[in-house]
């Protein structure tokens, strides 16, 4: 077997022995990623609102809001590159599936590789998203690193990238109880007044 050939193959056992334990994980978190995403940029959205249907307010009073959701923007849409990175993670055995030196290695695992990214995820609690997000971003910076050339946002995954996606998770969280905090003040504050 030739020298390119066998680089081929270990890197393909590498990354199969990656996939085996992430693409269950991406399975899992690929949902409640757009959820936290799409509920945070709610958020945003419904802060702003909030704000403004007390009146347009002065140039100080815009930009102070501009600056809010400028500060509240990026969570979101960290999420989102994440929840994208997640998606290719899943795409990624067909790909190799069809990738000629790592499937004449490597078809059985592959197959199966394949069925289980297209099983449903099962349901788990908060607890199961941090762990499995923690476990997922560990898994992705090793998939990043053996199959550089595959995939847009599989190519922002670093230690930065995954440390600002976990600062996100928290952000989003914040933003959303934020929103909920605010919106029940004010409808209480204008039912009492």
């Amino acid at each position: 077997m030739g020298q390119p050939m066998s680089y081929a193959l270990a890197g393909g056992r590498s990354v199969l022995a990656v996939l085996q334990r992430l693409v269950p994980l991406a399975r899992r978190l690929v949902g409640g990623v757009r959820v936290l995403a799409v509920a945070s940029a709610v958020a945003i959205a419904v802060l702003a609102i909030t704000a403004l249907s007390h009146g347009l307010p002065s140039v100080a009073g815009a930009v102070l809001l501009l600056l809010v959701v400028a500060v509240l923007a990026p969570a979101p849409v960290l999420l989102w590159l994440f929840h994208g990175a997640l998606r290719e993670v899943l795409a990624l055995p067909e790909w190799m599936r069809q990738s000629p030196d790592l499937a004449k290695g490597h078809a059985a695992e592959l197959a199966d590789l394949v069925a289980e990214s297209r099983r449903r995820a099962p349901v788990e609690g908060r607890h199961g998203f941090i762990r499995d997000s923690s476990k997922a971003g560990r898994l992705l910076l090793e998939t990043h690193r053996d199959l550089p050339g595959y995939g847009s946002l599989l190519r922002l995954v670093s230690v930065p990238f995954l440390i600002a996606v976990a600062l996100a998770v928290f952000a989003g969280i914040f933003e959303i109880g934020l929103a909920l905090t605010i919106v029940t003040v004010d409808v209480a504050l204008r039912l009492l007044g």
